[in-house]
């Protein structure tokens, strides 16, 4: 019994870790509806010290991209509704295993091995600000585990962009 608990509990952990869904915020008494064109903000290259200017233009085009399928009239818009801005945070992070040594029975007490892995995860902050006012009206944030494949790096821009506007789009659809 204990085994399939543990069992249980380990492919809960590995789906939740695995998938890291988009959260996000509205300020209240905001309507999304009421907003029809985007802009990304121009940030320069001393805003997000911690990516690369590859990365940095690979998440630029990813929002680009998910800002048009928003609003495909946006193309070429000066003055825009909502100013589209984002940050970057990435931490290192510890995983603790811990593991009995059944191989030890001479001592009394078994042995408790710990393993330690040292890995980089990524965050991405998306705000959504009111152009007139300067208000934020929307947040949203997603986290991944940061790999060194460049290729895997894209596509996990591209997911994690897509997933933070997919929550942006589930947002602004009327509440019944």
């Amino acid at each position: 019994m204990k085994v399939l608990n543990f069992l249980f509990a380990a492919l809960f952990l590995i789906t939740v870790t695995s998938c890291s869904s988009a959260r996000s915020t509205t300020r209240q008494g905001v309507d999304l509806q009421q907003y029809r064109s985007f802009t990304l903000v121009d940030n320069d290259d001393t805003y997000l010290p911690q990516i690369s200017k590859v990365h940095k233009s690979q998440i630029e085009n990813a929002i680009t991209t998910e800002i048009n399928k928003i609003s495909p009239e946006n193309l070429g818009v000066t003055g825009a509704d909502v100013l589209v801005n984002y940050f970057v945070v990435v931490d290192t992070k510890t995983d603790v295993q811990t593991y009995n040594d059944y191989y030890s029975r001479r001592w009394r007490n078994l042995p408790i091995n710990v393993e330690l892995t040292y890995y980089k995860e990524g965050t991405l902050i998306v705000d959504m600000i009111d152009a007139k006012t300067n208000k934020t009206i929307w947040n949203g944030s997603t986290s991944s585990v940061v790999t060194s494949n460049s290729m895997e790096v894209e596509r996990t821009i591209n997911k994690a962009v897509a997933s933070l506007f997919e929550q942006f789009r589930k947002d602004r659809t009327p509440k019944s």
